[in-house]
Parts: structure tokens; C-alpha cells; sequence
């Protein structure tokens, strides 16, 4: 494992294109997200992920094929500024990472009821698919951030929007699928399983939720210790304004 690198998965909401309805500025956003986001596939420093059912969700959802929606979404607001095509092509690339969140950290499903998120992340989308796949997702981040080794400067989920960098967990876990030996027996129902999972919406966001300090005193290599240099000057110069 490659636990020299901080981690994130992209919640599949990212992808999701925006209402017919929306405004011109909403559809940038969302341009602009996809663009930021897909320029970290190219960064050594970071290991980026999706959740395998991501597409399935999508598709779940009436949101696939994206190419039409962008079609008609880029048609009804005039935007000529980026093509269909090559945004559709982004996304595919990322829906296409492998390997997934789930192969990778060995966390096969989960079966749980009664989420709860504080602040309440699930419902920002109101879509089944969507919502059934993040939750899923939180859950297995949150156990994963509670029970088993990180990698250095921790997992981040990337939603498309987050009210806070820690969102607290809480759900009733009936069964835990997966092939990892540092998991202990987790709470049983009526017994609830607590955590917290670190969400980010932005660049800024992500580089807040790395630990310098961490990476520095766990880097084996001259690229931990570069990374860590870098996130301390991002972070001195956020603070700068």
C-alpha cells in the first residue's frame, strides 16, 4: 500500500450534470470543479479514487449517458466556452480509475441503517443512486479513519459541497464485508457505530485537511518530505490570504 501518498475519493456527485434548470454560473461551477479535480489525476503527491458503484449510480439515477445531458444543458445556456465532448471526456476518465475505493483499501460492501451525519452531507443530493452510494461510501470511510492504518496525511472525500472539513458518523453496521486483518467486531445493532470522515469541496479544502506535520515524521522518501514542505507553504499562503 502506498501509504506515503494522502488518499481521496470522489463522491459521484461530482459528476452529476446540473438541472436544465440551473443558471449559467452553476454550469461553469461545475465545469470548473471537474477541471480542477481531474488535474490531480497528473499529481505524484495524491492517490485518487471512485467508488466502484459510481457509474451505477449515475445510470441508477437517469444521469448517464452524460454527453446528452451536457448537450442539451451547454444548448439551453449558450455555453460555447468548453465543448461537450471535452468535458464528457473528463468524467469518463474518471469514472474509469481503477482501482476503485473498494479494491483498493479491500472493503468489499457494508450493511447498515440509521446514518446519521453531522452536518447532514447525504441529503445535498436528491437523488436515490447518489445518495445510496454515498452513504455507503461515508460509512466505509469513517470505519476505515477509525480502525485501520492511514495513509500518511489521511483520506479525504470530495463532495460537491462541504458545510465542514469533519462530518461525525453514526450508523448501525449489521455487516461489514471485507478482506483487511485490522478491523476489530464493530458495534452491534441496537448498538451504534461511531466515526468521523474528512470532506473537502475544493483545492484549498484538501490541502487543509492534510497534516504536514504527519507526512514529515512518517516520509521514507524524499517525496514525503517535499510533500510536506509544499502543504506548509499552500497552507501559510492560504492563511495569507
Amino acid at each position: 500500500m502506498h501509504s506515503s501518498r494522502p488518499s481521496v475519493t470522489i463522491d459521484a456527485g461530482i459528476l452529476a450534470v446540473p438541472h436544465i434548470g440551473c443558471t449559467k454560473d452553476d454550469a461553469f461551477q461545475y465545469v470548473d470543479t471537474l477541471l480542477d479535480w481531474s488535474k490531480l489525476l497528473d499529481e505524484p503527491w495524491v492517490a485518487i479514487y471512485m467508488s466502484e458503484r459510481a457509474s451505477e449510480a449515475l445510470f441508477d439515477d437517469d444521469l448517464f449517458p452524460l454527453r446528452n445531458r451536457l448537450r442539451d444543458l451547454f444548448s439551453k445556456l449558450g455555453i460555447v466556452e468548453y465543448t461537450v465532448n471535452d468535458i464528457a471526456k473528463i468524467a469518463a476518465k474518471l469514472l474509469s480509475l481503477t482501482p476503485s475505493f473498494e479494491a483498493y483499501y479491500r472493503l468489499k460492501d457494508v450493511l447498515s441503517e440509521q446514518l446519521e451525519t453531522d452536518p447532514d452531507v447525504i441529503r445535498l443530493t436528491t437523488h436515490d443512486g447518489l445518495q445510496s452510494d454515498l452513504a455507503r461510501c461515508i460509512t466505509l470511510i469513517a470505519v476505515l479513519r477509525k480502525h485501520c492504518s492511514q495513509p500518511l496525511g489521511g483520506h479525504s472525500l470530495i463532495l460537491r459541497e462541504a458545510p465542514k472539513q469533519v462530518i461525525q458518523v453514526q450508523a448501525q453496521i449489521h455487516e461489514l464485508e471485507h478482506s483487511r486483518g485490522d478491523i476489530p467486531e464493530l458495534p452491534c445493532p441496537p448498538e451504534f457505530f461511531e466515526g468521523d470522515v474528512l470532506v473537502c469541496d475544493d483545492f484549498r479544502g484538501l490541502i487543509e485537511c492534510l497534516d504536514e506535520a504527519s507526512i514529515l515524521v512518517g516520509a521514507s522518501d524524499n517525496l514525503g518530505v517535499d510533500l510536506a514542505i509544499r502543504i506548509a507553504i499552500f497552507k501559510h499562503a492560504i492563511a495569507q490570504g
